[in-house]
């Protein structure tokens, strides 16, 4: 998976943000990407980790990176690994 497509229907505005999935196939991690589409000089570090089984939402550490946007990432073990942007 690269990436996903975020709606917004307060704004009627879409986004992207770049994932990534586990080695096992039970994780998928959300990183950065923009805050708003109108908004679009606005970036945001944030990590969300999704648990496949559970269905649950975690936040990861609140801007672990700098914000960015169009980043390389990738999961290995428990190191998420962010590059470019």
């Amino acid at each position: 998976i690269a990436g996903m497509n975020i709606y917004n229907p307060t704004l009627k505005t879409w986004d992207s943000r770049p994932i990534v999935t586990g080695e096992d196939g039970k994780t998928l991690v959300v990183f950065g990407g923009r805050t708003s589409i109108l908004q679009p000089n606005i970036f945001t570090g944030s990590i969300h980790i999704l648990d496949i089984t559970t269905g649950i939402w975690t936040s990861g550490l609140p801007d672990a990176a700098a914000p960015r946007i169009y980043a390389g990432c990738v999961l290995v073990v428990d190191q998420f690994v962010v590059w470019a942007g």
